[in-house]
């Protein structure tokens, strides 16, 4: 089974993969994009390095439409990934959704998240996945539908916890 990410965001500007993976870095994801050569061109798997081992997701953007949603005149960009490549994928999409400035929607649990929130969440859902495994759970991270409606709340924590560290820092 396979989870999709959704990130929308007016305009048709491209981030770069420079500008993406500064982003990545900012916010502590352990990921490495890839070379794919223009992000607008490249449609298909690609290539990450998540925690030191090879990961990696399909991506695809274009401009939004009635087929993958979105603003008028601005862009959706689609990232698929299963098992063990999902970690990639959530870090990328949330990465992007705060870079971008656009939402973020998780389709398995009917989620939309505000790029604020987006950090935060793909970080619980990282976390979920990592402890899954480390229990010897069968189930895969991609199977996960999400944190769900009910669990927002916590998502909401980490967010207003991230932002007092962020301001804290500032405040230095």
């Amino acid at each position: 089974m396979s989870m999709s990410l959704v990130v929308t965001w007016a305009g048709t500007a491209v981030p770069t993969r420079e500008a993406w993976q500064q982003a990545l870095d900012a916010a502590g994801m352990p990921a490495q994009l890839g070379e794919v050569g223009d992000l607008a061109q490249h449609t298909g798997f690609w290539p990450v390095t998540w925690q030191g081992r090879p990961s990696g997701f399909e991506w695809q953007w274009g401009p939004a439409d009635a087929t993958l949603g979105g603003p008028a005149g601005g862009s959706t960009a689609l990232l698929v990934a299963q098992g063990d490549n999902a970690p990639s994928a959530l870090a990328a999409a949330a990465t992007l959704s705060r870079l971008m400035n656009g939402p973020l929607e998780d389709p398995q649990s009917g989620d939309t998240l505000e790029p604020d929130e987006a950090l935060a969440w793909a970080w619980a859902q990282i976390a979920a996945c990592q402890k899954a495994r480390a229990d010897g759970s069968d189930a895969e991270c991609a199977n996960d539908p999400g944190l769900g409606r009910g669990g927002r709340w916590l998502v909401g924590l980490l967010a207003l916890a991230l932002a007092a560290v962020a301001l804290t820092l500032w405040l230095r």
